[in-house]
Formats: C-alpha cells, sequence, structure tokens
C-alpha cells in the first residue's frame, strides 16, 4: 500500500515538499481493533455518539480500523534539496520508547 502526504494548498510549479510512504496495511483486530477506535474517538468526540446513533443493519456497522506500517518512505522538499529531488528512507523497526 501507498499514501501520500502533502498540502494541497501548494501552488503549481513549487517548490514543492510532500512525503510517500509505501509499507502494508492490515485490518485490527482485537486489542489492537479497540486501541484504534478509542484513539480515533479522542481525536473525533462525535464518533462515540455517531456509533450509538447508527441502526443495526446500516452499512457503516462493517467500517473496520486498519494499521498501515511503513517500510520506505520518499520525501520530496524542493526548497531545502532541489528542484525534483527526492530523498528516500527504508523504515527500521527497532525497539518501541515508552
Amino acid at each position: 500500500m501507498a499514501m501520500a502526504i502533502f498540502s494541497s494548498s501548494q501552488k503549481w510549479r513549487g517548490p514543492d515538499q510532500g512525503l510517500q510512504l509505501f509499507g502494508s496495511c492490515s485490518q485490527t483486530r482485537g486489542p489492537q481493533a479497540r486501541k484504534a477506535e478509542q484513539l480515533y474517538g479522542k481525536r473525533f468526540p462525535a464518533y462515540a455518539s455517531w456509533k450509538a446513533s447508527v441502526n443495526r443493519d446500516d452499512v457503516a456497522r462493517a467500517y473496520r480500523f486498519y494499521r498501515f506500517r511503513t517500510g520506505k518512505l520518499k520525501i520530496l522538499d524542493e526548497k531545502n534539496f532541489g528542484e525534483a529531488v527526492f530523498v528516500y528512507a527504508a523504515v527500521r523497526r527497532g525497539l518501541r520508547s515508552q
């Protein structure tokens, strides 16, 4: 899977900035899904009341949370690196900081 992150307010013909992330994605389950829903509800407080209002047979009940794990990224920062210069980086998995 891949995703792009950039400001949509950038003007065409730069200097542009953005990231492309490449990795894998999977549906969360069990404790990981509950944690994702909790964090989403914290970020968007209206989520809990919306979810409670959704009818049992509504297709929205099938919505799920997913985890994206970045494996590599591509950086475009024309202001700092020059026009059309891409910087690539691999993401190493290590110990999590607590």
